[in-house]
């Protein structure tokens, strides 16, 4: 039977209060006309925040993904690693105690990518963090647990070295490097519960 209704509640928060949730899609669009700071006072606004602590909570949500120094700039402008920082500033606005990144680093060149990480990383020592991803950098640089849905269920919940254990240590081959064996491992998973539904 599939669930249907429930609660989530981030570590550390009162089960008994609502927590308000931070959202960033894969796909985002921003008003290119608009500067980096209204964006994000706007996005304040539209979650609840009070008109007259927009700015300070605009302030407060650039500064976490190093973009401080560019408020005034006009969103066009903005590189691709840029504008998706300014799309988790957005959401951050509102001080939500669980925020959610569906591929946050998919399609950004390299650079961008550590820069974005990095920025991940940083947010989840202060709140929790629930990243989607297909990519297995982004979960090796990025979070503590890592969870595998697959055919509708969780296939697996723990950390990446506990994945990796999963491996046959004698099929493995000794020089594969710690990303090779999380997705080797990942796929071993994913194949064996492929082939337990035939």
């Amino acid at each position: 039977m599939l669930t249907d209704s429930g609660t989530v509640s981030p570590r550390g928060r009162d089960e008994g209060k609502a927590s308000p949730v931070g959202f960033v899609p894969q796909r985002f669009s921003l008003a290119g006309e608009m500067r980096v700071f209204d964006t994000v006072a706007y996005a304040a606004w539209v979650n609840g925040v009070a008109r007259r602590e927009c700015g300070t909570a605009a302030a407060h949500a650039l500064d976490p993904v190093g973009l401080a120094d560019r408020s005034k700039t006009r969103v066009r402008a903005l590189s691709g690693g840029q504008r998706q920082r300014v799309g988790i500033a957005a959401a951050l606005a509102h001080e939500p105690g669980l925020l959610v990144l569906d591929e946050p680093t998919a399609g950004l060149d390299p650079g961008q990518r550590l820069r974005l990480r990095e920025v991940v990383a940083a947010l989840g020592a202060t709140r929790a963090v629930l990243l989607s991803t297909h990519l297995i950098e982004d979960i090796s640089h990025s979070c503590d647990r890592a969870g595998v849905l697959a055919a509708g269920r969780m296939a697996f919940d723990g950390t990446e070295r506990e994945l990796t254990a999963l491996l046959d240590e004698t099929a493995e081959p000794v020089t594969a490097s710690a990303g090779t064996r999380f997705e080797r491992a990942y796929d071993a998973l994913i194949t064996g519960l492929g082939a337990a539904g035939e």
